[in-house]
């Protein structure tokens, strides 16, 4: 039996791990990579000071909304804005800024000044996090989108894992200040990997009417109700978030109430999740280009919880953790690729700003009512409400999905060659910046 060459199957695994080898794109999966473990490892240390100083779950609180809530602002006041700035350039020019917030935080430790620039930091992440998804897609080849995707959403998770892992350990050892610092550098490291991209042109002419905020919402909402394949995610997307919310908030009181479990048992089944969605990311682009495979992706999400209704076994429920994680994966490599093959260009940033918004928001009201759902109902049956609105979303979307299928071919719902065409020719003049055809500079070579 003849067996691959060493050299084929490492370029298979820089190929699923890294993404696509053109167009400076493995410097931008690297430099992504560099900022999530910074980002945090950061977190962590700054968590940590700011609670060891002032022993209150208040402040605490009030840094997590501050790092978090600026992604849902921007994507209501700003997501016009968003289109009209040169994508790789912007996202150097947020590292830079987030470089000197969190140099400032390592002298810096008055509660209500660490809260403000978290709030800085907050927006430069929540707008990089928008711009980046949009900038996936001019650095790459279509064929290549789906691998590109799955790069980007596994290093996130594997780096964000490596951020607490780490940035735990440094604290222990040495001061949150040293991590603090060390974040920032991660930054200018990240930023400098940025300048050296083929620059993007700014895909929305800047001469252009700017709209007030709520004609931007109207108009996101207009653009994906407006599109069939747009339709599904806009209807099932924030059903499916709101119930990881709710998920999210019941898992650790189900685990160390209902389960009984140690703490390094919670923090095992909650690393499995990452590892799912690290997984799912990387099957992603070799499942079906369907409707089908995003929505199925949802049941298994549910699916992943059922061992947390009938048992307290902790390995059971990690696998169960591990299997929702995986459908996690899948469901948001179908949702990228398909936000951003099925918008044109100088409305890709801003479409995926208000889808942002809305999944973030309604994933935080998904959070705030599990409490007072477990308090009428308990752990375990607001679990299964959980299960039951992640079954919700996906017959909500096949529904439209089934609505709109006399108005396109089911066969290639979602991806397939009619979307690509639907924006093809206005794509194409930005693909003008660097050469196509999977060129790769010397930079990528190395």
């Amino acid at each position: 039996m003849a067996t691959a060459h060493p050299r084929r199957l490492l370029r298979l695994a820089l190929h699923v791990a890294a993404g696509p080898h053109e167009n400076g794109f493995r410097r931008f999966w690297l430099s992504l990579a560099i900022t999530m473990f910074g980002t945090w490892a950061g977190a962590v240390a700054l968590t940590v000071r700011l609670y060891d100083q002032t022993h209150s779950t208040t402040w605490s609180s009030l840094l997590y909304v501050a790092e978090f809530a600026p992604t849902v602002l921007i994507g209501i006041l700003l997501g016009r804005l968003l289109d009209r700035l040169p994508p790789v350039r912007a996202l150097a020019v947020f590292e830079l800024t987030a470089a000197a917030t969190w140099l400032v935080l390592v002298v810096v430790d008055a509660p209500p000044l660490v809260i403000t620039l978290a709030v800085v930091n907050g927006a430069c992440a929540g707008a990089y996090k928008i711009i980046a998804t949009s900038a996936t897609s001019m650095l790459v080849s279509d064929e290549n989108l789906d691998a590109a995707n799955a790069a980007t959403l596994s290093i996130d998770n594997l780096m964000t894992l490596a951020g607490f892992a780490i940035g735990g350990v440094l604290i222990g050892v040495t001061a949150p200040e040293l991590v603090l610092g060390m974040n920032a550098v991660t930054f200018l490291v990240s930023a400098g990997l940025l300048f050296t991209l083929p620059s993007i042109p700014a895909p929305r002419a800047t001469g252009m009417p700017y709209e007030p905020w709520w004609q931007q919402v109207t108009a996101g909402a207009r653009r994906m109700a407006g599109h069939p394949r747009l339709r599904v995610v806009l209807v099932a997307l924030p059903v499916a978030t709101a119930a990881v919310g709710m998920g999210n908030a019941l898992q650790i009181p189900l685990l160390r109430g209902a389960v009984g479990a140690s703490a390094a048992a919670v923090g095992f089944v909650l690393a499995t999740h990452a590892f799912g969605l690290v997984f799912g990311a990387w099957a992603g682009p070799f499942l079906p280009k369907r409707t089908a495979t995003f929505l199925l992706g949802m049941i298994v999400m549910g699916a992943g919880l059922l061992p947390m209704l009938f048992s307290s076994n902790i390995p059971l429920i990690a696998a169960g953790i591990l299997v929702s994680g995986l459908g996690n994966g899948v469901v948001i490599i179908r949702f990228r690729t398909t936000l951003q093959t099925a918008t044109a260009p100088e409305e890709r940033a801003s479409t995926i700003a208000f889808i942002y918004s809305l999944s973030f928001g309604v994933g935080v009201l998904g959070a705030a009512l599990a409490g007072p759902t477990a308090g009428l109902v308990d752990l375990r049956p607001a679990i299964a409400v959980t299960v039951v609105l992640f079954v919700v979303a996906a017959l909500a979307g096949a529904v439209i999905d089934f609505i709109d299928r006399g108005r396109y071919d089911p066969v290639t719902s979602v991806l397939g060659d009619d979307l690509l065409a639907d924006v093809a020719g206005r794509e194409a003049r930005f693909r003008e910046f660097a050469p196509t055809g999977g060129s790769s500079s010397a930079a990528d070579s190395r």
